[in-house]
């Protein structure tokens, strides 16, 4: 069986390059070969299956409508593997849409439960200058303040870093914040979940499911604040309840490992693809 993956764009390649990624890993298992077509054989964002469109990757920011309805329209694909879903939009009621959540591959650090954690909260997030009146971008910047505040009281990265410190700093600490950007999901919660950190984030739940069998539920994989400005007290709150802290990373790392770890994630993507 021959699986090809539309990747013709310059900002698709970013987006669907991991997903293909996913389906590469696990191709032996399906008796697949996947490959990611740059010359523009087949239309831009779709997956080919022995010759005919069956899938369609909707990895658009917006949450509110599907990105391509034309293309989806041309080529009526099965499946409509959607980035960022927003459960109360009509593009639910199309039984082919299926919210896929947004992945980033990352290498799990070793004794990733029990290893020492010298890095108490990290927050290092985009604020976008250019759009600082916008409401996430004023989000952000008040949880990176409130990052650089109680950094007097513990250890936190905050700001720019290079990628190698980042890694690092991701590998040793214990909790994270979040804020959705232009997109509801972002890379950020995949790698705190790959490294077992905990994380406190807006509210998702079932509205802005991670993947059709994943939901982001408050005291169960993470923390949820609505108001940024009560992340320091949530923050604060955690860390001074190490069992509660430890009960988290364990549902993260176990929610990783089942479902999310690149073979998982790939599988899930080819039993939807050929079911």
């Amino acid at each position: 069986m021959k699986i090809v993956v539309g990747n013709t764009g310059r900002r698709e390649a970013h987006f669907i390059k991991r997903f293909a990624e996913c389906m590469q890993k696990v191709s032996g298992k399906f008796d697949a070969k996947v490959v990611i077509d740059r010359a523009g054989k087949i239309p831009k964002t779709m997956i080919q299956v022995d010759g005919k469109i069956v899938g369609h990757i909707d990895y658009a920011d917006n949450c509110k409508r599907l990105r391509w309805p034309g293309l989806i329209k041309k080529h009526n694909p099965s499946v409509i593997f959607k980035f960022h879903c927003d459960t109360t939009r009509s593009y639910m009621g199309d039984p082919r849409v299926i919210p896929c959540g947004i992945y980033k591959s990352a290498s799990v650090p070793p004794n990733v439960l029990t290893r020492k954690r010298n890095v108490d909260i990290t927050s290092r997030m985009k604020t976008w200058q250019s759009h600082k009146t916008r409401g996430f971008a004023i989000a952000r910047k008040i949880l990176c303040n409130t990052a650089q505040r109680l950094s007097g009281r513990y250890k936190v990265g905050v700001g720019r870093v290079g990628y190698d410190a980042y890694q690092k700093e991701l590998a040793n600490c214990k909790i994270g914040f979040n804020w959705a950007g232009f997109a509801q999901l972002n890379w950020r919660i995949p790698e705190y979940m790959a490294h077992g950190i905990v994380m406190i984030t807006q509210p998702y739940g079932e509205r802005y499911p991670f993947r059709d069998d994943i939901i982001l539920e408050d005291d169960v994989n993470c923390v949820f604040c609505a108001d940024p400005k009560n992340f320091k007290s949530a923050a604060i709150k955690l860390l001074d309840d190490p069992k509660r802290l430890q009960r988290l990373r364990e549902n993260v790392v176990e929610l990783w490992a089942t479902k999310l770890h690149i073979k998982k994630h790939g599988s899930w993507i080819m039993n939807k693809l050929l079911n």
